[in-house]
This record gives C-alpha cells, sequence and structure tokens, in this order.
C-alpha cells in the first residue's frame, strides 16, 4: 500500500502507536487521526479541547493507508486505532490503522 499512496514504507511496523479517530468522511474515505499520548484518555474533552486537538498531534489518514484486512466500515469518528508513522508527500501519515484491541 505504501507504493500506491507514495509515501515511504514505516520505519516500524508494529502498531504500537495509539490513536483516535478525530474526523472521518466516509463518502470521501479520509480522516483524522489524534495520537494519544500518556494517560489521555478518550471521550472526556470539552468542544474547545477538541478543537485544540485537531491542530496537534494529529495525523491524516484514508482507506488506502488502513491495514490489510481492516474494514473501513469499522472505522468512524471516537475509533480507537493502533497505527505507523511514515512521512508522505505532505507530511507525516499514518497507515497500518486499525481499530485498536480491547486489551
Amino acid at each position: 500500500m505504501a507504493e500506491a499512496t507514495g509515501e515511504q514504507k514505516p520505519e516500524t511496523g508494529d502498531g504500537t502507536i495509539k490513536g483516535e479517530v478525530i474526523s472521518f468522511n466516509r463518502e470521501k474515505s479520509f480522516g483524522i487521526i489524534h495520537i494519544l499520548t500518556g494517560d489521555r484518555e478518550i471521550g472526556t474533552a470539552s468542544h474547545e479541547d477538541a478543537e485544540a486537538r485537531k491542530k496537534t498531534d494529529t495525523l491524516f489518514f484514508n482507506a488506502r493507508t488502513l491495514a490489510p484486512g481492516t474494514d473501513i466500515k469499522d472505522i468512524a469518528e471516537g475509533t480507537r486505532v493502533s497505527l505507523d508513522i511514515t512521512i508522505g508527500r505532505n507530511g507525516p501519515l499514518a497507515v497500518n490503522v486499525k481499530k485498536a484491541s480491547d486489551k
């Protein structure tokens, strides 16, 4: 998939980076993931906090950067995901995106 989107292959492929989908346009098959760091909890932020999160610690993703076997129907706003990061034509990009396991 890396070849189709023009990005480099990720340095690591273990999907240990965790994130939350904060925006997803199903019609156009792209969205934005907020990278989770430390003990930050999902679902407790105010509207202002959510707007601020969109401007920092975020990565673009699209249907072509989903991990093999991941169904786009499993991805929606608020979904916890695991991912890898690579550098695409326009900067950092989330790749190997898949719904995080409930561990």
